[in-house]
């Protein structure tokens, strides 16, 4: 009785399109909001750069008591610790509706809501703890800065799948990427050259790489 020939194992760019393909087919209107937040993102980037060049630099010769400069600094602390909820409140909701598509399901923003009202603090210490393992990186060479954003790239979703505590989900981030870091920094470089679809390409390719990680890891 011959033998049946074993499936080829899956490439790197094929489980990325897939993950892509498997979010635009599971939730449409998600993948919508993902292709509009990266083309606005790209216009406010070109904007930004003309309005920089054209820009001529001015003096002024105002003088700030000691009262105004403290007074400016709450203001200041208090916009900055706003900005941070509402970046982990976006970016929880985000990697929620990630996860729910690589389930097969599409919540409503209200379920998404929810859901991350109920991690908020662990996807805030989340968050805080990549960034200062990013900038650690960046700090020290290039290269490791690169190695944290690729090995905390799935830190967020794993929130969702594994997360009773910041640490853990961590750890858990940091063992899918061994050895596996290559199909994160591709994601991520198409992500950045590819910038009308930035965010579907991330968020899609999540959708395809982590239940990929996922298994090896089982395995």
């Amino acid at each position: 009785m011959a033998k049946q020939a074993s499936k080829p194992e899956q490439g790197r760019l094929g489980i990325i399109f897939d993950g892509i393909k498997k979010l635009y087919n599971v939730n449409l209107k998600f993948s919508w909001f993902l292709i509009i937040i990266s083309i606005l993102g790209a216009l406010s980037n070109i904007t930004a750069d003309e309005n920089s060049s054209s820009s001529s630099p001015t003096t002024s010769a105002t003088s700030t008591s000691a009262g105004e400069f403290v007074t400016l600094g709450i203001v200041f602390a208090v916009i900055f610790a706003l900005i941070i909820v509402i970046g982990v409140f976006i970016q929880g909701m985000i990697s929620y509706a990630t996860y729910s598509a690589i389930q097969g399901k599409a919540p409503s923003i209200k379920e998404a809501y929810t859901a991350t009202k109920g991690k908020f603090w662990i996807l805030l210490e989340v968050a805080i703890r990549s960034a200062l393992k990013i900038i650690g990186g960046l700090l020290l060479l290039i290269i490791p800065g690169i190695r944290a954003i690729c090995r905390y790239q799935m830190a967020p979703v794993a929130v969702f799948d594994q997360g009773t505590s910041a640490k853990e989900v961590m750890d858990f981030s940091k063992k899918q990427t061994k050895d596996n870091l290559l199909i994160v920094f591709i994601m991520l470089l198409g992500s950045a050259i590819i910038m009308p679809l930035s965010a579907l390409i991330q968020y899609g390719g999540q959708v395809g790489i982590y239940p990929n990680l996922k298994n090896k890891l089982k395995a």
